[in-house]
Order: C-alpha cells, then sequence, then structure tokens
C-alpha cells in the first residue's frame, strides 16, 4: 500500500510532503500504516473536497492511497484522516 500526503496553504504556506509505502516499511510500522487507513474510513471514491465555508489561510491536505486522492482542508477533515496524514508525515 502506497500512501502520500501533500500539505499546502496555511498562513505562511508552508508546505508538506511524505510518502510511505508499507511494503518497504518494518512489520510494526506498516502494520500501524494500515490500521490507520482502516480507521480513517476513505470512501471507495474521492468525492468532493471537504471544505471550511470561508475559511481563509487553512492548510489543505491531499491524502492519496494507492492512486486515490482525497482532499480536506484543515477544519473539515475528519480526526481519523488527520491521525493518517499526521503519521504519514512523521514518516517523511
Amino acid at each position: 500500500m502506497r500512501i502520500k500526503v501533500e500539505r499546502s496553504g496555511g498562513l505562511a504556506n508552508i508546505g508538506a510532503h511524505a510518502e510511505v509505502d508499507t511494503s518497504k516499511m518494518a512489520n510494526d510500522k506498516a502494520e500501524e500504516v494500515q490500521r490507520l487507513v482502516k480507521s480513517a474510513a476513505l470512501p471507495a471514491s474521492p468525492g468532493a473536497p471537504l471544505r471550511t465555508p470561508n475559511a481563509a489561510d487553512v492548510y489543505q491536505f491531499d491524502i492519496t492511497v494507492d492512486g486515490k486522492t482525497f482532499t480536506a482542508d484543515e477544519l473539515a477533515m475528519p480526526d481519523a484522516w488527520r491521525a493518517l496524514a499526521d503519521y504519514v508525515l512523521a514518516q517523511g
């Protein structure tokens, strides 16, 4: 499983990017990533980005799991998506 997280925007527009491939990770880390993906309950297919109306200067997160990209801003993003994004960014 390949997961890529890209963060953009924000007040200072400080981005971040990280990518992990569970086939190349230690078993415990790969299992943690798989657990986080499962608990994120991402939809079967990407839909419209999750956006907060009138929210300027917030981060946008693009989370790509095996080629499917899900987008949300930091205020609208479900907590489980945030946990996955934070974990992947910490690995990169």
